[in-house]
């Protein structure tokens, strides 16, 4: 079961609109919608801010959902200034900011009594969100580091400066710590995704509520990618030659070169394949999702056809990239 977290409404909203709700519950005066998105079963909520209503929340989803995976989505200021307005930040660990036991010895951020410093993300979550962002938003940058949470809101020049000093992250927030706390406790896997507000010089500013929109599109888009990835860890190539028996191979396909090279050993396989030589092979079909009213039959391809193809992009955004890219 996968848990989605998001502090304010607006950024749970456009997610519940494209899942299944079967159930709706309320607890700690937060609503838990559980049904299904791409496939997967999954827990929506509203967590609120602040890392107390943070952690709760994640709790809660462990205690009476059963979720072993939590994804958290939301806005961060960055502290890195190679990260621009809209950029995306991938969580490779989290800690708190504000934690300071320094009089006893301890580190700043360092829990009292707890056996580590940060919260580690859970690996192969970071990459499978890295390749999502990459194929839902390829026109914003992706970037995996830290993340650090405190209930402040950070503005002044001179606390980002303490902050970038003491823990070197990549963007800062109010709820995520309190999520990978929460994960590391329990062990389940977390990951923290933030669209970036702001730059970290504040040299760029952007309308809030026109960066919130763009922002909400973004890792809407993201998460449910992600989501689709869970649970799949490598892909899988399919061969069945008449006459002979199916051939099957799991491994991971990084990109379209990966998977055409394993299709073609396949057809050129010793024992399963059925050809000798790529120069057996006189075309190739490509099966495209969408090529608005003007191809509705098989057609040549031409640069016109990719032209077109290309143009529908908007009404096919998760398969006519992919489309094209396989036909070029």
């Amino acid at each position: 079961m996968i848990g989605i977290i998001g502090a304010m409404e607006e950024e749970v909203a456009e997610l519940k609109k494209d899942m299944q709700i079967d159930e709706t519950i309320e607890q700690a005066g937060m609503v838990f919608c559980k049904g299904s998105l791409g496939g997967k079963d999954v827990v929506i909520v509203r967590s609120g801010i602040g890392k107390v209503n943070a952690g709760i929340c994640a709790q809660i989803l462990v205690d009476r959902f059963g979720v072993d995976t939590l994804i958290n989505t939301g806005i961060a200021g960055s502290l890195d200034a190679q990260i621009d307005i809209g950029d995306m930040v991938i969580s490779t660990d989290a800690l708190h900011h504000d934690m300071d036991a320094t009089i006893f010895g301890d580190p700043a951020g360092q829990i009292p009594r707890m056996d580590t410093l940060s919260f580690p993300a859970d690996e192969k979550l970071v990459k499978k969100a890295v390749a999502a962002n990459e194929k839902a938003n390829p026109d914003i940058h992706t970037f995996t580091g830290r993340v650090v949470s405190g209930d402040q809101f950070i503005s002044d020049k001179d606390v980002k400066e303490r902050i970038s000093s003491l823990f070197h992250p990549m963007c800062v927030e109010m709820e995520g710590a309190g999520i990978a706390q929460a994960a590391y406790l329990n062990k389940v896997s977390y990951v923290i995704i933030r669209a970036i507000s702001d730059k970290a010089d504040n040299s760029a500013t952007m309308d809030y509520p026109e960066f919130v929109k763009m922002a909400i599109t973004h890792y809407v888009g993201l998460v449910k990618g992600l989501v689709e990835r869970i649970g799949i860890e490598g892909s899988i190539l399919t061969h069945k030659p008449t006459g002979k028996d199916k051939y099957v191979v799991e491994t991971p396909m990084k990109d379209h070169n990966i998977a055409v090279k394993l299709v073609l050993d396949a057809l050129m396989d010793a024992e399963h394949g059925v050809i000798k030589s790529t120069d057996e092979i006189a075309a190739v079909g490509h099966r495209v999702l969408h090529a608005g009213e003007k191809y509705i039959e098989s057609c040549l391809v031409t640069e016109d056809v990719k032209k077109v193809v290309r143009e529908c992009f908007d009404l096919g955004p998760l398969h006519n990239p992919a489309n094209l890219i396989g036909i070029e």
